[in-house]
Order: C-alpha cells, then structure tokens, then sequence
C-alpha cells in the first residue's frame, strides 16, 4: 500500500494527556482497590549510615553519611541500587496501567518520516521509513504532492534479507533514469540503473536497464545533463593510466564516466586521483557545462574544474583540468554557476564559514569572497533557487535560519522567517521558485 507520513504527533496537551492513563497517585489502578494499595508495605532498602565522614569546609564540619554510595563500581553500592529496582519493578508490575502506558508512548512515537524526496518534472519521488529505523526504504513517486503514489523500487528486490548495503541514489536530470549503488561496503559497490518511463532500446518504465558497473564507491553518482551517462569513482588499480598531464603522485581512486546502454569496459578514465589525492566530491555544475572535483591529499583540499561542454557532442575524451585553488584544510562544497562565477561554501578549517566565488572570465583573481558571517553564525549549506538566488541556511547554537541573495550583486534580497528548530534537509530546484524543508525537531 502507498505510504504517507503520518501527522506528526500533536504537542497539545489535551491530545496527549487524554491518551495516557491517570498517573494521579490517588487513583487505583485497574484491578486494584484503593483500600488494598493503601494496607500494601514497599519496604524501601536501608542504607549504611557512615558518620566518620565529615569535612570541615570555611571552619563548618559537614558531614557526607552516604558518600560509600559515590563509588558506584563497589560491591556495596551495586547491592542497594538493585535493592531499589527490586522495590520499585516490584510496585510497578502490580501497576495494571504500565502496558497501557507503553502501548500509548509508542503509539505516539511512531511515525513515518521522510528520508528521501527529489522532484523531477513529471514525478516527486519519496521514501519513508518509521522513527527509529535507518537503512533502506521503499521509493514511491507521484505526480504532485498531494497526489496519488505508485511503488517505484521495492527494497527487497535491492538488498534480500538486507545483506546488501544500499549506497547513492542519483536521478539524471529530467528523472527518467535512475542510478542506485549496492554492495558488501560503501568502497566496493555495484551501480545499476532503473527507468522512470519508457526509453527506446534501453528499458521499459520501472525496469531496468543492461548497464552493471562494479567496484564503485558509494557517493559518487553523477549524471550530465544530457542524460547520456554518468561519473562515478572506484578504487584506483595499478593498471589504471593516467588521463592528465599532472603527473604529482599519490594513491587513491580514480573517475569514471560511463554511457548508458554500453559495457564498464568501455568506461572512460576520466581522472586518476595520482594527480593530487584521494577524489573527495564530484559535482557538475548547475549549467551543465563543467566537471567539479575535489580533491584530498594528506587532508589537504584542493579544487579543480573542467569543461566537458563539446557542442552537444557529450564528455570529451580527455577533459582538461584546472586547478582553482589549494585551500589548505578548508571544505569547498560546490553551490552554483551563474554568469561563469562558480559559487561555494567554506565551512570548516577556517575561522568563519563563508560564500565564495571564482570568476573563470578572471582565473587570476582566484576566491572571491561573497558572503561571510557574523559571530556565533556557521553557514550549514545553500542552494541556487528561482535561476539567479542563493538560498542560505545558517546555524547559531542549536536554531536555523534561511536568507536569500542576489546572484552576481550579491545582495541581500530577504530572511524566510521559521519556527524555532532546526531544519535537516531541504530540497530545491534551480529553475523554480519552490523549496521543501524538513526538520528533525518539528514538522512543517
């Protein structure tokens, strides 16, 4: 049956209160006269009185009787605390109210929550799992929010029995592929790829398509947008040979990039991580034309970009890469393109998380700041929004806030008031004007 999060949990009183049983101590419990209760003895343990103990502290003699029962690994302190769970399991199993008690606490506590949500233009997919369970879900889409939800990937066909463990999902970007990971180890996965409609030669609606790439990792599925294929990266091997000119040493992984509808072993070496490090992230950029990596040496990061914009004529063989900056110890989280300005956020290993620019019109002018923040603010992440926004989620102690800013000005456009709480995820599109937030502290 389709699933849909249930409301959460109301925090009105009445609501709650009303579930419960009577906790007035006055009142009997089922089964149990109030006469009864009163004529029952619940002898509590005695303790040791040890009056030797006294400190003098500003001239004032205080005696600590019960400081034994401090030391809470002796053979005497455990003795008395179970001395007073026997007491008090021994009250509150006559208690007839304690099921009732359990069975509405859990009722209360059980609840479906989104996991996953992606729009693409004909369907929203979403997958919900009950509080408390992690792992894989079910992936159900439908036409609009609201609307009627159809099972698109049942899990058990994914992972029998959950032996499996179930990496990345990625969507191309009109949404009629997508490309799903599973594997014994987040290092060591196969990805696949399932239609979201028919597409000719390939696959039928929810069927799948010929394509098996083994060995990669976990995180690193990326489409291009021209839906023909996608990144990935896998564990480097010896036989792996080096697809740029940089010949810096340094073990790692490697990138892939691989058509859909051929065979892994026409896989194009993209980028071999001997160049600089271990291959962090990969993005392609929000206009399709440029490849982002970052790449990790010895916990250093450094940035770097390439075209793979031919004309239409897909991913070249040999991409070119640049280097845009060596940033230390710094995490470079890609955002956006927009006016040949790659837009990211720094947010650890310096002072102050920030928002950045590179200008590729202007390469020597390298990191532009765009915005920082005020004291006590860390940036969590932001999002290109409505084509020309950045939208940015803040973090001060334990509450989020999200504001809005001009592209290319950089201008502040206006704070999106919230309630108190703090937002764990939200989703955006770049070419809409809609944002869904959902929080792990309250619903919206």
């Amino acid at each position: 049956m389709p699933r849909r999060p249930a409301a959460c949990p109301s925090t009105a009183s009445s609501s709650v209160v009303s579930a419960l049983p009577s906790t007035d101590p006055a009142a009997p419990s089922a089964g149990t006269s109030a006469a009864s209760q009163q004529q029952q003895h619940w002898p509590y343990p005695a303790a040791r009185r040890d009056d030797s103990i006294v400190d003098t502290l500003h001239g004032q003699r205080i005696a600590d009787p019960y400081r034994w029962l401090e030391t809470a690994n002796s053979t005497e302190t455990k003795a008395f605390v179970e001395a007073e769970n026997k007491v008090a399991m021994d009250y509150l199993k006559q208690d007839s109210r304690q099921a009732a008690y359990k069975q509405t606490i859990s009722q209360l506590q059980s609840y479906d929550v989104v996991r996953y949500i992606r729009k693409k233009p004909n369907y929203y997919f979403i997958s919900y799992s009950a509080t408390g369970v992690n792992g894989l879900s079910d992936i159900y889409r439908q036409q609009t929010l609201n609307g009627k939800q159809e099972l698109f990937i049942d899990k058990n066909t994914l992972s029998k029995n959950g032996t499996l463990f179930v990496g990345a999902f990625e969507h191309s970007l009109s949404g009629k592929f997508l490309a799903y990971s599973t594997g014994l180890s987040p290092q060591d996965t196969t990805i696949r790829v399932v239609c979201a409609e028919d597409v000719e030669d390939l696959c039928k609606d929810k069927g799948h398509t010929t394509d098996v790439v083994r060995g990669g990792t976990s995180f690193s599925i990326t489409w291009t947008h021209d839906e023909r294929g996608f990144f990935y990266v896998k564990s480097a091997k010896p036989s792996d040979k080096q697809a740029s000119s940089d010949a810096n040493a340094g073990p790692g992984n490697a990138l892939y990039y691989h058509r859909v509808g051929t065979q892994q072993s026409q896989d194009q070496l993209i980028l071999s991580s001997e160049i600089a490090g271990r291959i962090a992230t990969i993005d392609i950029s929000s206009d399709g034309k440029w490849l982002m990596v970052n790449l990790d040496k010895k916990g250093a990061i450094s940035v770097w970009a390439a075209s793979i914009d031919e004309g239409g004529k897909g991913v070249p063989q040999k991409p070119s890469f640049r280097k845009l900056a060596d940033t230390g110890e710094g995490s470079y989280s890609y955002i956006g393109t927009h006016g040949g300005r790659f837009y990211f956020t720094v947010s650890e290993g310096i002072p102050q998380s920030k928002v950045v620019a590179y200008d590729t019109n202007a390469p020597n002018d390298g990191f532009v700041d765009v915005l920082t923040v005020k004291d006590g603010q860390r940036i969590s992440s932001a999002y290109v929004i409505a084509r020309n926004h950045i939208l940015v989620q803040y973090f001060q102690g334990s509450v989020s806030t999200l504001a809005v800013y001009k592209m290319g000005t950089d201008s502040h456009v206006r704070d999106i008031k919230l309630p108190p709480g703090m937002v764990n995820f939200i989703l955006t599109q770049q070419q809409e004007r809609r944002k869904i937030n959902h929080s792990s502290s309250r619903c919206m």
